[in-house]
């Protein structure tokens, strides 16, 4: 329809480049793909909101609903500039692996994709609205990932549908952990059957994928903001630095609508003991005391908020 076309007619022949784009005066460079992404549903300039539209592109798109991209040369975008790409922007996939999630592997290894069957092994209630599980391969050893990077599950009898997750495991684990955000009550095809897994149960993986990702043997700085279940990429980077990098300085912001115990509050006190230069601020509804490198405020999350960490300057 004009509508969808409308809408995403500057995504597509982009969505897998990885070399300068050139936008007037702008330079970037698309890093990765959006594989979960809510805006494309909100309401924009000559376009009401949709709430189908994600679902629609996400299934015709391989789950591409946008891109990342990192800026190279700022300056001024608007609505309708063209764009160009560089000779040969498009040669390199995304989804490459760097060579350091796995140093020792035969190159052919590397940026290996991965697309198998797994078994659950552990299923924990995060909260009333979240779940994790633990899974391990049927066969062979964990394919190398970089903490911040995701995975696509598939249920076997439900080949047609698939949802990408971020991994929230550490790197040095023996084992892939996800988190799920459900309703209660829900019975979609993939999310309610998903929650409903038992230990024993098979799901297929493919990947693990993505460009967003730190390098775990970096000793700079982070600085992390998340919301809600958007946190689940750094618990991955936060276990992840405490095995590799426990001096590393972090500065976490997350976003919560609870006003008291909030999710994964318990995965992120385990790192404040683990991670020495952690800090972490946590914006909710309601007011708690503050403890040692652990504030709470009764506040939205903004811009000038993230300039204040004493990690910038």
């Amino acid at each position: 329809s004009r509508r969808r076309h409308t809408r995403f007619r500057n995504v597509t022949g982009v969505q897998t480049c990885a070399l300068p784009i050139y936008i007037g005066e702008v330079v970037v460079a698309i890093t990765s793909g959006t594989v979960r992404c809510a805006m494309p549903r909100y309401a924009q300039r000559h376009l009401a909101a949709n709430a189908t539209i994600s679902t629609l592109l996400r299934d015709r798109t391989q789950h591409v609903l946008g891109v990342y991209a990192r800026v190279l040369r700022g300056g001024e975008l608007r609505a309708g500039m063209p764009f160009r790409l560089e000779k040969d922007s498009c040669a390199r996939s995304y989804y490459s692996l760097p060579s350091y999630a796995n140093p020792h592997a035969p190159p052919t290894q590397r940026g290996a994709l991965g697309d198998r069957l797994f078994r659950v092994t552990h299923i924990r209630e995060e909260s009333p609205d979240t779940t994790s599980m633990e899974m391990v391969p049927e066969q062979g050893p964990l394919l190398p990932f970089l903490p911040g990077q995701h995975v696509i599950l598939q249920i076997p009898d439900l080949p047609q549908l698939s949802r990408p997750y971020s991994l929230s495991s550490g790197i040095d684990e023996s084992v892939y952990r996800i988190s799920v955000r459900h309703r209660q009550g829900e019975n979609t095809r993939f999310t309610g059957r998903l929650v409903r897994a038992a230990a024993g149960n098979q799901l297929r993986v493919r990947g693990p994928r993505g460009g967003f990702f730190v390098d775990p043997d970096d000793d700079t700085p982070l600085i992390l903001a998340s919301a809600g279940i958007g946190i689940t990429p750094f618990l991955s980077m936060l276990r992840s630095c405490a095995t590799r990098r426990p001096m590393r300085g972090i500065h976490l912001f997350h976003c919560t609508p609870d006003s008291g115990p909030f999710t994964f509050e318990g995965d992120l006190r385990t790192a404040l003991q683990a991670l020495p230069q952690l800090n972490i601020d946590i914006h909710s509804k309601g007011p708690r005391g503050d403890e040692p490198r652990l504030r709470f405020h009764q506040s939205r999350l903004d811009g000038q908020t993230l300039l204040r960490s004493p990690l910038i300057g």
